[in-house]
C-alpha cells in the first residue's frame, strides 16, 4: 500500500522537475504525472471504509480499474516519451 503511494507521488512529482531543469512539459510527462493521480486515487479506494457488502465490491472494481488506468498511463507516457527522445534528430546515436 505505501508502495502505491510512494509510486503515485514520484509520478506527480516528475512534471515538476521536468519543468524545473527548463525542459517544459510536452503531453507524455503530462499523462505521467496524470498516472500518479490514477495510483493515488487506487490507495483510496483500498483504504476506504466500507460498510455493505455491495459497496465493499464496488470499491475494490475501482481500486482495480483506477491501478490498472495508472500503469497504463505510465507505460504509455514512458514508452512514448523515450520513442520521441531516441527519434526526435531523427536518428539514433549508438555507442
Amino acid at each position: 500500500m505505501s508502495g502505491t503511494i510512494l509510486l503515485g507521488l514520484v509520478c506527480l512529482v516528475i512534471p515538476v522537475l521536468y519543468k524545473h531543469a527548463g525542459l517544459g512539459i510536452h503531453k507524455y510527462v503530462k499523462i505521467v504525472g496524470m498516472s500518479g493521480l490514477f495510483f493515488l486515487l487506487s490507495t483510496v479506494f483500498a483504504d476506504g471504509i466500507w460498510m455493505h457488502e455491495t459497496l465493499i465490491k464496488i470499491g475494490v472494481l475501482c481500486k482495480m480499474g483506477t491501478y490498472f488506468l495508472g500503469f497504463l498511463g505510465l507505460l504509455i507516457g514512458t514508452l512514448m516519451g523515450a520513442l520521441e527522445v531516441m527519434f526526435d534528430t531523427g536518428e539514433m546515436t549508438t555507442h
